[in-house]
């Protein structure tokens, strides 16, 4: 897998899945930065701090996911319910910008 290893970049992993499997499962590829076991993030856009109880990649235990990994995070203080694919998991020192809307132009002849 492609793995980043620049230093000093915030963590951001894309939500893909998530599911309940005694706790909250949520699975994604790691898009910059690292995170640890225990340590809390911010799920965005709905700005819960959760933290991370286990790091599955392979299916086998980790204690650090890095930039580039597919992962399986076990999340403490959300339920599977309030998520969806697309949120991010954050650094919660740099959380990533939301938009409440956008604008388009129409070139149809």
């Amino acid at each position: 897998s492609f793995k980043d290893k620049s230093t000093g970049k915030p963590f951001r992993m894309s939500i893909v899945e998530k599911y309940k499997d005694m706790g909250t499962i949520v699975m994604g590829k790691v898009i910059s930065g690292e995170c640890r076991k225990n340590q809390s993030l911010t799920i965005m856009p709905n700005q819960t701090v959760v933290q991370v109880a286990e790091i599955l990649i392979d299916d086998m235990d980790s204690e650090v996911a890095e930039s580039g990994d597919n992962v399986k995070l076990k999340l403490r203080n959300v339920e599977e319910e309030d998520i969806s694919a697309g949120f991010v998991l954050c650094s919660m020192d740099s959380v990533c910008k939301i938009a409440d809307r956008f604008f388009s132009e129409d070139s149809t002849c």
